[in-house]
């Protein structure tokens, strides 16, 4: 997951690529925001990620990242595959976690 935010931190289009399911982009204002919470952070390393059992939703995995602080910057959803998790779809609204 990291992978993910990094390469949008470091506006890495191809690794961001490789990381993000086929047929998904990240919508732009939400890679705006995740920008500008992962540089007000301190960068990707700053952020912890936690999975959320009780949120999965079959084969999907719910990811929540947050800063230190507890401040929750965007939810995941993921498959897990061979190469690690693929992102299908990021949320950075509140209103929906």
């Amino acid at each position: 997951m990291f992978g993910v935010l990094r390469a949008i931190e470091g506006e890495d289009e191809r690794g961001l690529c490789q990381r993000v399911g086929a047929g998904y982009t990240i919508p732009t204002v939400q890679d705006q925001t995740l920008r500008q919470r992962i540089e007000a952070a301190g960068g990707a390393s700053a952020l912890r990620v936690e999975g959320q059992e009780d949120q999965q939703l079959g084969a999907q995995h719910l990811l929540s990242v947050s800063t230190q602080d507890g401040e929750v910057v965007a939810q995941f959803q993921t498959l897990i595959g061979e190469r690690g998790a693929i992102v299908v779809a990021v949320t950075t609204l509140p209103g929906r976690w």
